[in-house]
């Protein structure tokens, strides 16, 4: 099996999941999705009635109590579209810090709100026609982001960025819809809190509009906390009418699509779209879930390339990555911790080993001890007696080499440099030296024979120059005996 380092760094430092967190008047959802689109964990929790209101928190106790029944972690939080503003403006083609200040200015001059008391972040679209590049600004007040992202916090969940229903809806519905769409679309979900008028070009949100079933209420006219059937076809064609009037006079180009998102039965908003208007209508499948699937989409993009909206204050990002850093090291005490633990076990487990051998060893020698006869001590003194014998022998080796090393010293003065003897032979007893070399010729031998007749410790020197050979290349060799008087 082969080894991926890729796969072992991942282990090591595992990518942190990302889930989708929305959040509207009557539950909160909860999605995580792997690469690939399939889903790891879904839940619902239900919220009581006046928890969030309007999309505004209302009660965060009940909040709080709501989110510890899911599963703390990283998230991407979609809003109700109720407090939000969008704004598609233009800007001439800017990179880096140019376009980012650029971009600052522009979302202070289109503000509806008082950029002092609200959040606001921009995106880009793409390029427009004429070269210019388009950016969505958004704003909310940061009593309604605060009041949630605190909440989160003390539920124990990791805020990475904040933006609205119908942000995370269009991003859905790029990836579930059909058809073509690089032309404008008109989305619309019917939902538990109101109805969200969007316009789609290109897959991208270029508009977003919201009403509360409260103001549906106030606009009908209506008492009992009821909309009859009459009051919300009226409201849902003018305002059909007006996105789509507002939509050619941008894009000079008539809507022909709508996508269809209703958690209520929907063709009784189908019937009365097509009587009213010439629209190609596409229903889209699991309503509830398709704005929180759009969040825990873009959970899956790297923090580092995440450039949308994120309606936060300043410090989401660094907040994250300080998670992540505190989540890195921890892994790695725990892993240090742990090798030190199976260390500490080894240790422990070989020191018992060790004392359990030596024992066993003491248990054997003493055993044995009680056990030796008689034939096994003469036998361990019959080796102790040729051990004894080697020693003799080496010693006395010893001193013939102690012996022998003057007069080995004293022939090598003789010889000089011309003369090598190849072959010494000393018997300690008659002091009687037998010597074999060679010469570099005829007259370095007798050189050397003349050097052995002055010594006065040389006695009986028998060194015949008859016995001396020359050969083909000049060398002499010769052979020689003599007494030597002193050997210490």
């Amino acid at each position: 099996m082969k080894l991926n380092f890729n796969n072992w760094l991942k282990w090591f430092n595992p990518t942190l999941v990302v889930a989708g967190l929305e959040i509207s008047d009557g539950a909160v959802r909860l999605i995580m999705v792997d690469a690939a689109g399939k889903i790891l964990r879904q839940e619902k929790v239900p919220l009581p009635a006046g928890v969030v209101q309007g999309g505004k928190l209302i009660d965060s106790t009940q909040f709080i109590n709501a989110l510890r029944q899911l599963k703390s972690m990283p998230v991407i939080v979609s809003l109700s579209s109720n407090h939000i503003y969008t704004q598609v403006f233009n800007l001439p083609y800017l990179e880096g810090r140019r376009l980012e200040e650029a971009a600052e200015l522009n979302l202070k001059m289109i503000s509806p709100l008082d950029l002092k008391n609200a959040y606001h972040d921009w995106q880009i679209l793409g390029q427009a026609a004429n070269g210019n590049l388009e950016l969505l600004g958004a704003f909310a007040p940061n009593e309604i982001i605060d009041g949630f992202s605190q909440a989160l916090r003390q539920a124990g969940f990791l805020v990475v960025a904040v933006e609205f229903y119908g942000l995370s809806l269009a991003r859905a519905v790029s990836q579930l819809a059909g058809g073509d769409l690089t032309k404008p679309h008109l989305l619309l979900a019917v939902t538990g809190d109101g109805l969200n008028f969007s316009v789609l070009k290109a897959g991208q949100l270029q508009f977003n509009y919201f009403i509360s079933w409260l103001a549906v209420q106030e606009r009908s006219g209506g008492k009992t906390g009821q909309v009859s059937a009459d009051d919300f076809q009226k409201i849902l064609i003018g305002e059909l009418r007006r996105i789509t009037n507002f939509s050619s006079a941008r894009w000079g180009k008539t809507i022909s699509d709508l996508i269809l998102v209703s958690v209520s039965p929907a063709q009784a908003i189908i019937n009365v779209v097509k009587k009213e208007f010439n629209l190609a209508i596409e229903e889209l499948a699991d309503p509830e879930w398709s704005a929180v699937k759009g969040a825990a989409q873009r959970g899956l993009v790297p923090r580092v390339e995440d450039r949308l909206i994120s309606l936060t204050k300043v410090g989401t990002e660094e907040e994250f990555i300080r998670s992540r850093i505190r989540r890195f090291v921890g892994l790695w005490r725990n892993v240090v911790l742990a090798t030190l633990a199976i260390f500490l076990l080894i240790y422990l487990g070989t020191d018992l080993l060790l004392i359990r051998v030596n024992r066993g060893l003491a248990g054997q020698l003493k055993k044995a001890g009680s056990l030796a006869n008689r034939e096994e001590i003469r036998l361990l003194e019959n080796q102790a007696r040729s051990f004894n014998a080697l020693i003799e022998k080496v010693l006395a080796a010893k001193n013939q080499i102690s012996v022998a090393s003057p007069l080995l010293r004293k022939l090598y003065l003789m010889t000089g440099p011309d003369a090598t003897l190849t072959q010494v032979r000393l018997d300690n007893q008659s002091r009687l030296v037998s010597l074999v070399g060679t010469a570099k010729n005829e007259r370095a031998a007798i050189v050397f024979k003349n050097n052995l007749s002055k010594d006065a410790e040389v006695t009986n020197l028998s060194f015949p120059l008859s016995a001396i050979t020359v050969g083909s290349d000049g060398r002499a060799t010769f052979t020689a005996t003599f007494t030597w008087k002193k050997l210490n």
